[in-house]
């Protein structure tokens, strides 16, 4: 981190910028203090003079980086040229390599950037990344913010109780640090998601509970002071009592004299359209046209098309309460428009007005069918009193609910997200059966692999149903083993298209196959170790608690994590099946990969952990060798290479490799035997058997 000179370093910490903001500022390391100072407070334009003049002083190489970010950041506060500060961000971000703490902040305002571009997956993977950078670069706060910035972005996609859950761990990881600055911001955050899932009290209580906190810190921050009787005037007038819309009137009128003054112009506009929605419910239609033309005047330079909808909300309600039918097409309209922003709560609530108007209208059938959308986009994340309200009109209004059918309802136009709200960050892999993401799960706060099975293209209806069970059983198989080499499965589900998708731990590593692919025989030293490993791995999941095969052992499932030394974790259970359920396992024979499949796999026999103990000896003898013990040249069909394999022996490995000792050879090709029986009695006796020649 950069050590700002005292006294802006005792202040900013103690968080009290107001007492600096008019130190003066002799160099360049105090003009960028100050304007830290300066932006806590919302003096942006000062923030902005303070860090130009600064760079012209030719300051160091880190603090020049960190005076170019914060000046990027000034544009994402001010809503100018937000693609060009993303672009300035992401080769700071390259630039900042030797300098972690700047390399933080460039990243944490590149997913602030992607976030109000609408790129929700690249925004989360950014935002991710700079909660590790700070981690790595000491600071606690940074980390909390970024936590902040991350909630902030599932609340502008409208998935708001994952917003007020890393707004909850924001405060704590603020609190573990005394960061009360930090705490009055993140408590005005939580409040805002409690506002927009329909919990005015609540959000009162938090705004409430961060204006006490910002005035006895004396924290002077004018702009959050009048953002915060901004949120508590909005959090009055959904009380939808009298006298509550009275006070949040009077204090909306405060933010816009303030705001005026401040010139904070998005501020303004913001206060004058909840004047505008206040005189609406309130059936003054001349105070509410009014409002919206001053809400109208007082729109952000460069606004964007959200503020043009916020206007035609209020427009198309102002026409509705004066009679004109011209309000139902406005509100379609601005339905249409709050879908493309992915703020459902925004289009619950004009599907709302518009099922009330055509109703009103005699136009049942339209009512019914906009009020249904509505109560399907109100199922997702934080909704549920929202739902409830619904439901609730359709029986005020009279309608009579159908029998929806429910498909992909949680995912978000244009986004590249699952069926249950996974951010899919990057492809890892692809194959016949599916694709594999690196993706983020809100839940749980953590990355994992997610693996989306393709079958319906590859399988008819029955025998899909098949490998839809198989795959079922890797939850079952794993969910309860807390192994170090075996990657554990956290949720099975079906995606929007209806194909099942399975999350599991997303293991950074190197796959067995890229070290196979020089078809180089490997060093002993090397190799043993992991194939122990691969064993007792394979011996935790044969255990007695789960009695379950893997089926597809092969290197592209074992992944080389780099820990004391190399560590394989076992990945992708979904052809596991149950040896004792014979049903099952006959219909299911012939799924895996023929290289690794054992003889009997091939033939249609029955199957036990044996077939585990071939594969794993498959991976001894190629890994070894350098080659295969049966290649399967291109012109050779199928059955002709499962033929070879069930009836000729490969050729010895002592053969291939005379270097090794000869017990050695003769314990990898015990495990190529045709004869499950005659491969050991179980993967523990393998594991004990190869680790005493890898001590030697």
């Amino acid at each position: 981190m950069i050590r700002l000179p005292e006294p802006f370093a005792a202040a900013l910490a103690g968080a009290r910028p107001r007492d600096v903001v008019d130190t003066p500022a002799p160099d360049a390391l105090a003009a960028y203090a100050r304007a830290l100072a300066c932006l806590q407070v919302g003096r942006e334009d000062q923030a902005r003079e303070d860090l130009s003049r600064a760079l012209r002083n030719e300051p160091p190489p880190e603090l020049q980086l960190a005076l170019e970010v914060e000046l990027a950041y000034l544009d994402l506060r001010q809503r100018s040229a937000v693609a060009g500060a993303a672009e300035r961000l992401a080769a700071l971000h390259l630039r900042a390599r030797a300098h972690p703490w700047v390399k933080a902040r460039a990243q944490h305002y590149l997913g602030l950037a992607l976030g109000k571009l609408r790129k929700g997956a690249e925004a989360c993977a950014a935002l991710l990344d700079a909660r590790e950078f700070y981690r790595l670069a000491g600071d606690p706060a940074g980390r909390a913010q970024a936590t902040d910035t991350l909630g902030s972005l599932y609340a502008a996609e409208g998935r708001l109780d994952r917003a007020a859950t890393l707004y909850a761990l924001s405060l704590v990881e603020k609190l573990s640090h005394g960061d009360r600055y930090g705490m009055a911001l993140s408590l005005g955050n939580l409040g805002r998601a409690q506002l927009r899932a329909g919990r005015p009290r609540e959000a009162l209580e938090c705004f409430e509970q961060s204006r006490r906190i910002a005035v006895g810190e004396g924290l002077g921050d004018e702009r959050g002071r009048l953002r915060l009787l901004e949120d508590e005037a909005r959090a009055r007038l959904e009380l939808g009592d009298p006298a509550e819309a009275r006070s949040a009137e009077a204090l909306l009128h405060e933010v816009v004299d303030g705001a005026r003054r401040a010139g904070y112009r998005d501020l303004e506009f913001f206060a004058w359209k909840d004047l505008a929605l206040a005189a609406l419910a309130a059936r003054r239609w001349d105070d509410a046209a009014k409002a919206l033309e001053a809400a109208r005047s007082a729109r952000p330079l460069g606004g964007e098309e959200y503020h043009e909808l916020l206007l035609l909300h209020v427009q198309a309600l102002l026409e509705l309460g004066r009679g004109d039918d011209v309000a139902l097409e406005r509100l379609a309209q601005v339905a249409r428009g709050f879908r493309r922003a992915a703020l459902p709560d925004l289009e619950i609530s004009v599907r709302a007005a518009l099922a009330r108007a055509l109703r009103e209208r005699e136009r049942c059938s339209e009512a019914a069918a906009v009020l249904e959308e509505a109560i399907g986009l109100a199922r997702g994340d934080g909704f549920e009193r929202l739902r409830v309200r619904l439901v609730e009109l359709f029986t005020e209004l009279e309608l009579h609910r159908g029998m929806p059918e429910e498909q992909g309802r949680l995912v978000v136009a244009g986004k590249k997200t699952s069926a249950l709200g996974y951010d899919l960050l990057q492809p890892v892999g692809k194959g016949a059966f599916g694709e594999v993401w690196k993706a983020f799960d809100p839940e749980r706060l953590q990355v994992v692999a997610l693996k989306r099975l393709k079958l319906a293209q590859l399988y008819e209806e029955e025998e899909r149903a098949r490998l839809v069970d198989s795959a079922k059983l890797e939850l079952a198989a794993t969910r309860s083993l807390f192994h170090p080499g075996i990657a554990r499965v956290h949720a099975v589900g079906r995606d929007d298209e209806g194909e099942l998708y399975i999350v599991q731990d997303f293991v950074p590593g190197l796959p067995l196959a890229a070290l196979l692919e020089t078809r180089e025989p490997a060093e002993p030293g090397l190799a043993l170790p992991i194939l122990v490993d691969i064993a007792r791995a394979l011996d935790a999941i044969h255990g007695a608690a789960t009695r379950v095969i893997h089926r597809d052992l092969k290197p592209a499932n074992v992944i080389l994590v780099q820990r004391e030394r190399l560590r394989p974790v076992l990945v992708d259970f979904g052809l596991a099946c149950l040896p004792d359920d014979p049903a099952r396992m006959e219909r299911l024979l012939r799924a895996g990969t023929p290289h690794y499949a054992a003889p009997e796999q091939l033939s249609g026999k029955h199957l036990n952990e044996a077939v585990d103990l071939y594969a794993l000896g498959v991976i001894a003898y190629e890994w070894l060798a350098g080659c295969l013990p049966f290649e399967w040249p291109e012109r050779e069909s199928l059955e002709s290479f499962c033929d070879r394999v069930q009836r000729e022996r490969p050729i010895p490995l002592a053969k291939r490799r005379p270097d090794l000792d000869p017990e050695l050879c003769a314990v990898i090709d015990r495990l190529l035997s045709k004869v499950a029986r005659n491969r050991g009695r179980s993967a523990a006796d393998v594991a004990d058997a190869l680790e005493r020649w890898a001590r030697s």
